[in-house]
């Protein structure tokens, strides 16, 4: 059996979705999702089998599904410090504080909007998730057959309660934690259910993780996945690009570290008219041998340093030209030198 454990971490979440998206245009199926806090509504609307479901729940998302106004968001991330936002906010923020917690309702409502349990239970992939019942503080790891009928949205949500959501009681008249307290990446679950090939998805959450086993395959963003708990648009996309992408980098699908490359033959071929002590000297700053990484490395540098985008695929060839048009170089002389005489 093959297994997919999914990562609990909030707003990061929409990189999963992208992650799996690669991973079945690669042609790999699950015969089990599980997943914790964020992680268990993506391994949901993944048995359901609708990633257009999912893309487009994503692309929506906003904090305020969370009981976080959006001017917030803002502030947080353009730090629009007048005294006006001041005001306004702290005002938002002691109505929090008044309530005892974020209300939860709206993620409520929109795990009902878009998961259909009916589609969960007959799909041919099981579904997993952890939360922690409150009262003994017991980790429960339930499949889609532990679940009542027409309670699964309800356990979707005792998996992400956080303790910044205003505490309710929402099943059998208990209190439950996000499952991250016990297990962020369950999969221990998923060996313990039968599977003998584990890929997991990590998204950088914050919880504990059990980890008694290792996973045959980890896929992890190769930059900042943003905030947990504020759901900016353009981190959400950045995310699941990086998702999708990371994902073809770590099965080698593409070439680059933290860009992403077409995949490319002709390394040492453009290195030819290099002097070999700049080489030499290259190899030791990046801590790389082959002459590939060393490229790739140098190239990165001078595409970091001009903030040119991320998420999209680069031809090496037409990535060298468009450097050297546009007069790109990064703060390190040898890199620049390097980069400029690549053939």
């Amino acid at each position: 059996m093959i297994g997919l454990a999914l990562e609990g971490g909030g707003a990061k979440g929409s990189y999963e979705i992208g992650s799996y998206i690669a991973l079945k245009k690669m042609g790999i199926k699950f015969d089990m999702v599980v997943g914790t806090s964020i992680g268990s509504l993506n391994a949901a609307l993944i048995a359901q089998g609708d990633m257009k479901i999912a893309k487009d729940l994503w692309f929506s998302a906003s904090s305020e599904l969370i009981g976080i106004d959006k001017s917030l968001v803002e502030l947080y991330k353009n730090f629009e410090l007048n005294i006006t936002e001041i005001k306004n906010n702290v005002e938002k923020i002691k109505e929090i504080i008044k309530n005892k917690g974020l209300d939860i309702n709206r993620y409520k409502e929109i795990i009902d909007e878009n998961i259909d349990e009916e589609k969960v239970r007959n799909s041919k992939i099981n579904y997993g998730l952890v939360t922690v019942k409150t009262k003994d503080l017991k980790t429960l790891e339930l499949t889609i057959k532990d679940i009542k009928p027409g309670k699964l949205s309800e356990y979707i949500v005792a998996s992400s309660y956080l303790p910044v959501f205003k505490m309710n009681k929402i099943i059998d008249d208990s209190y439950y934690l996000d499952g991250g307290f016990s297990d962020n990446l369950p999969i221990d679950m998923l060996k313990n259910y039968g599977c003998d090939k584990i890929y997991a998805i990590r998204i950088n959450g914050i919880g504990k993780n059990k980890l008694f086993y290792k996973p045959d395959y980890e896929i992890s963003p190769t930059k900042t996945t943003g905030p947990i708990i504020l759901f900016d648009n353009q981190d959400i996309i950045n995310n699941y690009y990086m998702g999708y992408y990371d994902t073809l980098l770590y099965f080698k699908k593409l070439d680059g570290f933290t860009y992403y490359f077409k995949k490319y033959k002709h390394y040492e071929y453009l290195t030819r008219n290099i002097d070999k002590k700049l080489i030499e000297l290259l190899k030791i700053k990046f801590l790389k041998k082959d002459i590939k990484d060393i490229v790739l490395k140098s190239i990165e540098d001078i595409l970091k340093h001009n903030n040119l985008y991320y998420y999209k695929v680069y031809k090496i060839p037409s990535i060298i030209r468009y450097i050297k048009k546009n007069n790109l170089k990064c703060k390190d002389k040898l890199v620049n030198d390097f980069v400029y005489n690549l053939k």
